[in-house]
């Protein structure tokens, strides 16, 4: 896989979503997080308005080198690109919430991301239990479980989720 991959940057030095992807091999199978860093640095300079390049790189800066705000600058980046990207509304909503205690910022990110997608199951669950947790909207976060649940009844997050909710309440 790795002679592939060296293959496919040899003939698109250039090609964002072949960066990202090599970037993401090295990162997960060879466990080359510096060299991961340096291609997902090169993706995103390939072309700066690659959406999922931008994403896929804000993942890697938070999870696997801790960097929450090189994060939260991508993902903003990525916002700009397109606004409506639940997938980073959602992650920034994340990051504001818990590294940032923005929780206002929080809502609002989570709020856009639904009014895009309103069966997201993780987005009605962060917005739960930021509800419950930071806002401590308690009549909020009970009518976003059980909206969650009833898009998906076995959805095992938002169960356990809901249960927590529940064993507090009483």
């Amino acid at each position: 896989a790795h002679a592939a991959f060296l293959r496919a940057v040899d003939a698109a030095p250039n090609a964002s979503t072949t960066l990202c992807n090599y970037a993401s091999f090295l990162d997960g199978a060879l466990h080359d997080t510096d060299k991961a860093h340096a291609f997902y640095k090169r993706a995103t300079a390939a072309n700066p308005k690659d959406g999922t390049a931008l994403y896929n790189y804000a993942i890697f800066l938070d999870e696997r080198l801790g960097d929450t705000e090189g994060a939260a600058e991508l993902y903003e980046r990525c916002l700009e690109v397109d606004e409506f990207d639940c997938d980073a509304l959602n992650n920034l909503g994340l990051l504001l919430q818990h590294e940032r205690s923005d929780f206002a910022g929080a809502k609002g990110l989570f709020e856009k991301a639904l009014s895009v997608d309103p069966s997201d199951l993780s987005t009605l669950n962060n917005l739960a239990v930021l509800s419950e947790d930071c806002l401590k909207d308690y009549e909020a976060a009970e009518g976003l479980y059980r909206r969650a649940l009833a898009i998906n009844p076995r959805d095992v997050t938002t169960l356990c989720n809901f249960s927590g909710f529940l064993k507090h309440r009483k």
